[in-house]
Formats: structure tokens, sequence, C-alpha cells
């Protein structure tokens, strides 16, 4: 459940939702979007490490918690979703985010992945089970 959120959006416009914004990759993306203006929901899970982005709020949010996914991305068209951090239940938690992201009403999400991924790929969060 998200219980908490910091920052308040300056505009009417709906919110472009980033996950991974404490990271390399989602924090350079949250950062060029904030950069061109544009409202975003960070959905974080340490509100303490959420950048302060002008248009952007943080909520608490994490892979495995579905539903805080669905109460952090109400409101939310399009959503970057970064891939989450290496573990047995990564797959898992992706299907709970994207799942969840289509019961809040999310019309597309960007995803980043791997390339060359696959089931014997020597990198290991490029390994994903054949399905």
């Amino acid at each position: 459940m998200v219980t908490e959120s910091i920052g308040v959006s300056m505009t009417n416009e709906r919110p472009f939702g980033v996950t991974g914004s404490t990271g390399r990759l989602g924090g350079m993306v949250a950062q060029r979007l904030a950069a061109a203006g544009v409202t975003q929901r960070l959905l974080v899970r340490d509100l303490g490490r959420a950048p302060a982005l002008p248009v952007a709020s943080a909520v608490r949010a994490s892979y495995e918690d579905r539903d805080a996914i669905v109460a952090a991305l109400d409101g939310v068209d399009v959503v970057f979703m970064a891939s989450t951090h290496e573990g047995p239940d990564r797959l898992d938690q992706h299907f709970t985010f994207v799942d969840a992201a289509a019961e809040a009403g999310v019309e597309h999400i960007v995803y980043t992945s791997f390339f060359g991924a696959s089931s014997d790929s020597t990198f290991t969060l490029a390994r994903e089970p054949d399905t």
C-alpha cells in the first residue's frame, strides 16, 4: 500500500511513471524527463533515496507489492519499467508489476531488457527461463 509521497505535481497533465529513478538508467530517464518539463510519478522502494526533481512526485512501491503499484500508477498512462535487481523471484516481480500496471489502467510500458537474453546467457541478469 502506498503510505507516503513526496513532491507535488506542478501541472495538470497526467504523469509519466518512472521506476528505477534511484539507479543509473532510471535516474537518467527521470532527469531527462524533468529537463523536458514532463510531469512524473517516481516509483521507489525508499522515499529517502528518491531524486528531488521539478514536476515530479515520489511514491513508495516495490515490484512485489501489487497493491502499492496499482495505487502508485493510478492516473498514469505510460510507465518506464527498469528491470529489477538480480534474485530468484525477479521474473515473478516483473509479472506482478506488469499485471498491476494493467489493472491500474496503464496503456504503455517501456521496459528495459538485455540484448541476447536467454536461459543460457553468461550475464546473469540477461538470463530468462524459456517460457
